[in-house]
């Protein structure tokens, strides 16, 4: 709610609360609504393989809707807008549960149901969290934001691997799409909820007078920065390198090493898990290194995961299959929180404040929905490459023997996503060591409180 006065330490502390005990809630609807519970769910459709490595690039393409949330913004302030779009979003993801029962009887029908709401459900998401920075902002000062950013996703990571393991055996019970459809409506419900506490949070009107200030303009101005348009490149090739890495690694778990969804979502834990640890342990790299050797880091955990995938069994669910699995995925959050944290810290560093709102706007739409746009045409080249070239390797290396060439087909998509993660290692290196420059000007303490606004802790 937007107050008249400067807020008071009631009323800030009041609002901490509740973005912590939002933090809490969100958690256990993102654990059921995640990526990898809706690829699950997309399997269970028999959703085609090139189908479903869409469903990661819906996350990036929903950056579109951004320019929403500004709007929104500017009419009814930070904490209002993010409270409608929660609520938008989780009804949105009413429909990937719609979507499974359709499958049954209207399978193409259901198949684009489901990648619309993965759409409208994380489009709704940067919509929501356009601003929430700046309300963050508003609700701290510099001695408690940390703390508070700290709190929040603490309380997000713990209910969401707690929820984690709960739905993991509800699916040892039952594998049935119903189990999945109720989860899915769990976490709808559990949103809805969580939106409850944003808009609780006070805020003064500052937020919603500068969400009303042109875009445009001051995009022209950031752009002309030779930064800039090489942290565009980058950002984008980095994001090209995680979309086509994680829907990937959950299907080679499902299709080539035959685990259970039960089995999958315990190693989604783990994936949330290093989220949180790197989202942490990264901040602290960043304050020290900066920002861009934590973009050639995370670029290179990616390339790690392919190569990991390539020279792995070509299917079983054995004790080192699991441990390879449980490994994988942990480098997988290892990278996303990694990289987030690096690409927020090295915007705030470049850009000069009074540019941010804009820049962020534009920068977010270009290297986020760009990517994830070219992502689908570069993941559904890939498979159709890797699928053509299957049948030439069994033949050449014997490979018939193996339970099925589906695991070879992943090898070898691996293979080529490898040649993407490199060329983004490449574009991370060529980006400008700014983290000097920044600290002689702002000194350590600046330094400090930028990687901190830089860490993501709403999701």
């Amino acid at each position: 709610m937007i107050v008249l006065h400067p807020l008071t330490l009631e009323e800030r502390r009041r609002s901490q609360k509740n973005y912590i005990r939002f933090g809490l809630v969100n958690g256990l609807s993102y654990a059921c609504l995640g990526e990898t519970i809706i690829v699950l769910l997309a399997v269970q459709m028999h959703m085609p393989d090139v189908l479903i490595t869409f469903v990661g690039a819906m996350l990036y393409i929903g950056f579109l809707l951004l320019p929403m949330g500004v709007r929104q913004t500017a009419k009814y302030g930070a904490a209002q807008s993010q409270a409608t779009f929660w609520v938008c979003r989780n009804i949105s993801a009413l429909l990937a549960a719609l979507s499974a029962i359709l499958a049954q009887y209207f399978p193409v029908f259901a198949w684009c149901l489901l990648l619309f709401s993965a759409f409208m459900f994380y489009g709704f998401r940067a919509a929501g969290v356009v601003l929430s920075l700046p309300l963050v902002g508003e609700i701290t000062n510099d001695e408690d934001r940390s703390q508070l950013v700290g709190n929040a996703a603490g309380a997000f990571y713990f209910s969401g691997v707690i929820m984690l393991l709960v739905v993991s055996y509800l699916l040892k019970l039952s594998t049935s799409t119903w189990v999945l459809c109720g989860v899915v409506v769990f976490g709808a419900m559990m949103g809805v909820t969580a939106s409850r506490f944003i808009r609780a949070i006070c805020e003064t009107d500052a937020i919603r007078e500068s969400a009303k200030k042109p875009i445009l303009p001051v995009w022209k101005e950031v752009k002309s920065n030779p930064m800039i348009r090489q942290f565009l490149i980058a950002g984008f090739c980095k994001n090209l390198a995680v979309i086509l890495m994680i829907p990937a690694s959950i299907l080679y778990l499902k299709k080539g090493f035959g685990f259970s969804d039960a089995q999958a979502v315990l190693f989604s834990a783990a994936q949330i898990c290093a989220s949180f640890l790197s989202s942490c342990i990264s901040g602290k790299i960043i304050a020290k290194t900066g920002p861009r050797l934590g973009m050639i880091a995370s670029c290179c955990i990616c390339l790690l995961v392919s190569v990991l995938w390539i020279f792995a069994p070509f299917s079983g669910t054995g004790i080192w299959q699991c441990i390879l699995a449980v490994l994988i995925f942990f480098l997988c959050g290892t990278a996303v929180g990694t990289s987030d944290n690096a690409v927020s810290c090295y915007f705030l560093m470049s850009v000069p404040k009074e540019q941010q709102i804009a820049g962020s706007v534009a920068t977010n739409v270009i290297q986020g929905a760009g990517a994830g746009i070219s992502a689908m045409a570069v993941s559904a080249a890939l498979l159709w490459l890797a699928n053509c070239l299957t049948p030439l390797c069994l033949k050449t290396f014997s490979l018939s023997a193996y339970e099925g060439c589906l695991s070879v087909t992943y090898k070898l998509f691996f293979c080529l996503v490898a040649l993407v993660q490199i060329f983004a290692i490449i574009q991370s290196c060529r980006l400008k060591t700014i983290i000097k420059s920044y600290r002689t000007e702002h000194g350590d303490d600046g330094v400090r409180r930028t990687v901190e606004s830089g860490r993501k802790a709403t999701h």
